[in-house]
């Protein structure tokens, strides 16, 4: 949902021609995310006359649809951006805590990259890698002022670039914002990092963190980054 400082968005339900891709983009002028959904107590209906139906209530019906979220800006609107992000960004409560807000989020995969741990960090990197696949989420719809916290929080080390990420549910492709290892060459990065360790054995410790982190943006109190960022370089076990 927007804060008091954004422009509202919204997402939408539709069904019918709607689910057609060509309709949308011709209605809109723009392209959204489509994510598949279900609406539930509710019947899709044919109606006499009519090319198009509609939907009611209808105990126990079902409907199958999209779900329809904010892709780009046009340029009468704010620019929104769409970031894919890996590692501890998947976890909702991370981000959520970030961006002070919980945007839209799909599954995606990013090619010709890995997935590395860092000596000394409890958050990974990804940098190029022939052949390489990334499993991360594709946050949709952010403010520039949620993707400068993303930038902050990973910190200079990373770089801001676009890319090319398939949709895992339609195998559409999106150009979407990722961070980037600075230094692909890097020798403190190694092996892979893994999803469920971390949540097993860091995530209290990373949310912890990222509470801190946010504490020091709005109030730094004459505190540096550094202060932060002590509380994310500890070195994990190596499985």
């Amino acid at each position: 949902m927007a804060t008091s400082e954004q422009s509202p968005s919204y997402n939408v339900f539709v069904y019918g021609s709607f689910q057609e891709p060509a309709v949308v983009s011709l209605i809109l002028e723009f392209t959204p995310v489509i994510v598949s959904a279900q609406l539930h107590d509710f019947h899709l209906y044919r109606l006499k006359g009519r090319l198009h139906p509609c939907i009611a209530p209808f105990e126990s019906g079902l409907v199958n649809g999209k779900f329809r979220g904010k892709k780009m800006a046009t340029s009468e609107q704010s620019p929104s951006y769409n970031v894919f992000v890996y590692g501890s960004f998947q976890e909702p409560a991370v981000v959520s805590l970030i961006l002070e807000f919980t945007p839209v989020i799909v599954s995606a995969q990013l090619h010709d990259f890995h997935l590395y741990r860092l000596k000394g960090r409890l958050h990974p990197c990804i940098a190029p890698f022939e052949s390489g696949l990334v499993n991360g989420k594709v946050l949709t719809g952010l403010t520039e002022a949620q993707l400068k916290n993303l930038d902050m929080i990973q910190g200079a080390e990373y770089v801001r670039k676009t890319v090319e990420v398939v949709l895992t549910e339609t195998s559409e492709k999106m150009e979407v914002e990722a961070l980037i290892w600075a230094n692909k060459d890097d020798p403190d990065m190694y092996g892979e990092w893994d999803f469920e360790e971390w949540k097993r054995l860091h995530m209290d410790k990373f949310i912890e963190a990222s509470k801190k982190f946010i504490e020091w943006k709005k109030n730094p109190d004459g505190k540096t980054r550094e202060e932060f960022e002590k509380f994310v370089h500890e070195d994990p076990p190596v499985a």
